[in-house]
């Protein structure tokens, strides 16, 4: 009675680290998978985003100088000049056709217009950057941008920063946790509870995988971006990890 008792809370014991160790790697997977949709959009947002700045009253030279000293400036990646003609076009429509609109505007004319791509900074914090280089310019020119799509951008890398510090705050309790139930519990597990906790939580992470694996591989034949690929160095942490975790609760055990 004695063995039956031991093997039947043997093997309870090893289903329930398998079945703890499958939480734990399927919400990693799932915190891993959330991080990486919100640094996408955050991506995304910032490919999106453009200053346009307009000159007056300026000369073809000016223009080219004024150009010249906006592609100087710090956080700016790329500074466009937008042909006077696209603008008469894009302006066409039912009741003025753009060859109207031509003859009544002179793209000799009009003011220089520009397309400025900036880094993620500059995206963070427009209006102090307007603010600093407009007035150093002493010209007569203009920036503007969407107020409501550097919003966005704020929103969503403050959720990327705050996501990363759960992250690596979960990391630091759980690494804590197992290095003092190997350092100081005293309860001593035999090599066998070691392997079937070990067995465990790679049957766990070989489930999860599969599961976010499965998800990626449905994404991706819907878009055609690639959604959330699976990093081997990522994964690779992920399942040393898993493995430890089994490992230190065949030894725990309080559960």
């Amino acid at each position: 009675m004695v063995k039956i008792e031991y093997k039947k809370s043997f093997f309870g014991g090893a289903l329930r680290i398998f079945f703890l160790t499958l939480f734990f790697a399927m919400s990693a997977q799932v915190s891993l998978f959330l991080l990486d949709c919100m640094r996408f959009a955050f991506k995304s947002v910032n490919a999106d985003f453009k200053i346009a700045a307009v000159l007056n009253n300026a000369s073809n030279d000016e223009a080219e100088t004024f150009k010249k000293n906006m592609e100087a400036l710090d956080g700016v990646e790329n500074v466009k000049e937008v042909n006077p003609r696209e603008i008469i076009n894009s302006l066409g429509g039912a009741d003025y056709s753009a060859g109207e609109l031509a003859q009544a505007l002179n793209p000799d004319f009009l003011p220089k217009f520009y397309e400025i791509s900036v880094d993620r900074n500059v995206i963070l914090s427009p209006k102090a950057w307007v603010k600093n280089n407009l007035s150093a310019m002493e010209q007569d020119a203009g920036m503007y941008y969407k107020e409501s799509h550097a919003a966005l951008a704020l929103r969503i890398n403050a959720l990327v920063r705050f996501a990363e510090i759960l992250i690596f705050a979960a990391a630091f309790a759980f690494l804590s946790f197992c290095f003092f139930v190997e350092a100081y519990y005293i309860r001593i597990s035999n090599s066998k509870e070691r392997a079937y906790g070990a067995l465990g939580a790679v049957a766990a992470f070989l489930i999860s995988y599969g599961v976010v694996y499965t998800l990626c591989e449905t994404l991706n034949g819907i878009y055609d971006y690639a959604v959330y690929p699976l990093f081997f160095r990522t994964q690779s942490i992920l399942f040393i990890l898993c493995v430890i975790f089994g490992l230190t609760l065949s030894k725990w055990k309080r559960f």
